[in-house]
């Protein structure tokens, strides 16, 4: 073959080459030019249950916050859950140290914490951290205002006895203490307590408006009653009384009705007088008391 035969069949060649590169798919030409697909989406992995009204529970070991969901149980009553065994917070000159569950701890500084002070009348101030206020609570009626303190060099401590008063006793004025200590300790004598003298009692009588005639008879015993629950046992009585039957139970009664006017320990010694009273001071001679009574009851 000649030259110029072997440059049209080398054309045809070429030409049928490009044509078959001309002939092939427009995606396939460009599929080098297009951006690699990204992965497929991975579905949603299932959570814990989140109960109603809380929030899910955070990374306690990296210092979030974790939620605990109300606790309840059937019937409305409530679960008492009981701290895990394990180190306990510690109270320290720096605060309170907290442990955490991961090992490590938490202190919480003085600054954040609420500190009480006493007052100097017994009160109590409790100041709350972070300008929250502060809470002011009463002294407790009849507690001391200070703690004891101790002895530099040690030893024990005296705390005198606390001594309370009952609401709304009132106390007897002295002169009727005075008398009726002096009655009650001659009522001891079987023999002479009706007739013995006793000092201060005209003196009581006229400062109440009384016949002051020194004898303790029922009316001037009705009238101590109003002051003291102790009665002496009554030492004179009028003429024929006994006979007449009616004066003893009638001066218990109204002895009965002055008590139910009095209250606390005013009340009960005046039962206690008006059932021990017998008239022991009718006839001759006096009868031994043999029911004692004394201001203490």
């Amino acid at each position: 073959m000649n030259t110029a035969g072997k440059v049209v069949i080398g054309l045809l060649v070429v030409g049928g080459i490009a044509a078959a590169v001309m002939l092939s798919s427009p995606s396939e030409a460009h599929a080098a030019d297009k951006p690699p697909l990204p992965p497929p989406p991975v579905p949603p992995q299932p959570g814990p249950a989140v109960a109603p009204g809380s929030q899910p529970a955070g990374d306690a070991e990296s210092g979030g916050i974790v939620t605990v969901p109300p606790l309840s149980q059937p019937g409305g009553g409530s679960v008492v859950v009981a701290p895990p065994p394990g180190p306990v917070p510690s109270s320290t000159p720096g605060g309170v140290t907290i442990p955490t569950p991961g090992g490590g701890s938490v202190t919480v500084p003085p600054s954040a914490l609420p500190q009480v002070t006493q007052t100097p009348g017994g009160g109590t101030v409790v100041t709350l951290p972070g300008g929250g206020g502060q809470i002011a609570l009463p002294a407790i009626p009849g507690a001391p205002t200070q703690a004891p303190t101790a002895p530099a060099g040690g030893g024990t401590i005296s705390v005198p006895p606390l001594v309370v008063t009952a609401a709304g006793e009132p106390t007897a004025p002295a002169d009727t203490i005075a008398v009726v200590q002096t009655m009650l300790g001659q009522e001891g004598n079987n023999t002479s307590w009706r007739s013995a003298a006793v000092p201060g009692l005209a003196d009581w009588q006229r400062a109440r408006g009384l016949g002051a005639d020194s004898k303790f008879g029922m009316g001037t015993a009705l009238r101590m009653a109003q002051e003291i629950g102790a009665i002496p046992i009554v030492r004179a009585w009028p003429t024929g009384s006994f006979r007449e039957g009616h004066w003893l139970p009638d001066y218990k009664a109204s002895l009965m009705q002055i008590a139910q006017t009095k209250t606390g320990a005013h009340r009960q010694l005046l039962e206690e007088s008006a059932a021990r009273e017998a008239g022991q001071g009718f006839g001759t001679p006096a009868k031994p008391i043999l029911t004692p009574i004394s201001l203490e009851g």
